[in-house]
């Protein structure tokens, strides 16, 4: 048997607001654990510790290393993966069940740099040991590039595309070389003030917020408060990153509920309008680095057959936004602007309950 020694690696984690350990066992978290209990909110508490975006960089010459990993399944159990990615390139995507177990990864047995993409959903992950030959070396790799957060709900944590790397915010970060900060979570993107000064408190040179239709399901504003609540979320924002360019996106369509009330009488087209309406007026208020890309335009009604279900994207949906959004966030971050492409997927290939 092979001697191996093991590292934890602690510097080599990106896409993380903190790491924790207990028992031997490190838990990334999306979401300051010591101050999640001002959410007042179990599910988003339990959307924190599910590592989407999450990734672990190391730089070794072993001929393959061990990942140990500890998942605790917290919604129905869905095909899981780890991303390898060696010298930039997709090397393995490697199957995770429940419970403990350790993952063999493949390597060209010369110093490289090695990227683990996490699983994005489905359950709790926790990392245990990383593992290499006695003989050879390992360390963190370096943390480049620009940082980019990316907030909002199952459009943006992305629970259908079942690749974590392949999700449209891990796509965009992969192709412009930028580090990600991924805070989706499904059924869960209700403007909390504390995921607002998780945002200021996090170094940016680029943001972008998902102001989608987790405001129209279930009710959860009248149009009374979400223009307000909306304008407080992106200003708390704002006043920490004073110069760092904010860029918002509405509602995609839905084609089904577009006209149809919710138990407010709000409408998803309604919604849309009255989150650009926000937009426009704190760009009248003199805010010229919030950017507004229209919901219906990144996504819209003639990309229907690229959802599930007429509203979350299935991969090919995914791979879509990301062709279509990512552009418009460069530009933005370059400086300049470009417009969304217009019309729908014609000719692209196609591919949890999502919540």
């Amino acid at each position: 048997m092979t001697e191996r020694t093991a590292a934890h690696i602690p510097t080599g984690w990106d896409g993380v607001v903190d790491v924790t350990e207990s028992d031997g066992w490190r838990q990334p978290w999306r979401l300051p654990p010591r101050r999640l209990a001002t959410a007042f909110s179990p599910e988003l508490t339990e959307h924190a510790v599910v590592p989407t975006g999450v990734r672990i960089g190391v730089v070794t010459d072993a001929p393959e290393l061990s990942l140990s990993l500890r998942s605790t399944p917290v919604w129905t159990p869905r095909p899981r993966a780890v991303d390898v990615f060696v010298k930039g390139e997709l090397s393995q995507s490697l199957p995770v069940g429940a419970g403990a177990e350790e993952l063999i990864v493949r390597l060209p047995g010369e110093r490289s740099e090695v990227q683990l993409w996490l699983p994005h959903r489905g359950a709790i992950t926790q990392v245990g040991p990383i593992s290499v030959a006695a003989s050879a070396t390992i360390e963190p790799a370096p943390a480049t590039g620009p940082r980019w957060i990316t907030y909002g709900s199952s459009i943006t944590q992305c629970l259908v595309t079942a690749s974590p790397s392949e999700t449209w915010p891990a796509r965009i970060a992969r192709r412009y070389g930028w580090r990600l900060l991924d805070l989706g979570f499904a059924a869960q993107a209700y403007l909390d003030p504390f995921v607002a000064r998780t945002i200021a408190s996090r170094p940016a040179d680029l943001i972008s917020v998902e102001l989608g239709p987790n405001l129209y399901i279930r009710g959860p504003f009248t149009e009374r408060s979400l223009g307000g609540l909306a304008a407080g979320f992106l200003e708390t924002i704002r006043d920490a990153h004073p110069d760092v360019p904010v860029v918002v996106f509405s509602p995609p369509v839905w084609v089904e509920r577009e006209h149809e009330p919710n138990p407010h009488e709000l409408t998803l087209s309604g919604v849309r309008e009255l989150v650009e309406n926000v937009v426009r007026v704190l760009q009248g208020l003199g805010d010229g680095n919030l950017h507004l890309v229209p919901g219906d335009e990144l996504f819209g009604a003639a990309d229907a057959g690229l959802t599930i279900d007429g509203l979350h994207p299935d991969a090919a949906g995914d791979a879509l936004l990301a062709e279509r959004f990512g552009p418009r966030l460069a530009a933005v971050l370059a400086g300049s602007a470009v417009q969304v492409p217009a019309g729908g997927p014609a000719g692209r290939p196609a591919s949890e309950p999502v919540r």
